[in-house]
């Protein structure tokens, strides 16, 4: 699973991202949030894939990227819901 997360995290972002592009240019719905959403996670995930990909991965900076992204993706939710 530590190997493919930077797949899941482009699968993520390029769904997240299409599906919000489809729906504002085709049924003119705006859902800005889903872009933000699905870039902040797909970078989420490319930061921790390259953490994982170094010889001696750092527990600690793993733990912050998901700490300052959950804190990041709260502040989305709240902002916009």
């Amino acid at each position: 699973m530590k190997r493919k997360i930077g797949i899941i995290g482009f699968l993520i972002f390029f769904v997240g991202v299409t599906t919000a592009f489809i729906y504002k240019y085709f049924f003119q719905i705006e859902i800005e949030i889903l872009y933000e959403l699905s870039f902040l996670i797909g970078l989420t995930c490319f930061a921790i894939d390259w953490e994982y990909k170094k010889e001696n991965p750092s527990k600690k900076f793993i733990n912050l990227i998901l700490v300052v992204s959950s804190l990041a993706t709260i502040l989305l939710l709240y902002l916009y819901i």
